[in-house]
């Protein structure tokens, strides 16, 4: 899972260039991105996974909702 803070203090706008190596990461890869958000709350879950499968899809929608009634 990843969180909204930026490593080692760097500006917000190497966090664009530092999403754009992780996508090319992942594309060569063979890796998917699975995003949740609660559009009340701005609240997001990501996960990678190596599939785009149903059983992967279900799994994300299941973990994302486990870690969401974790929260206050």
């Amino acid at each position: 899972m990843f969180t909204t803070e930026m490593e080692n203090g760097c500006p917000a706008d190497h966090g664009i260039a530092r999403a754009t190596i992780a996508k090319r990461q992942m594309r060569a890869a063979g890796s998917y991105l699975f995003v949740a958000i609660d559009r009340m709350t701005r609240w997001t879950y990501l996960e990678i996974r190596k599939d785009k499968s149903a059983r992967s899809v279900t799994s994300h929608q299941i973990q994302a909702l486990e870690q969401r009634q974790k929260m206050p």
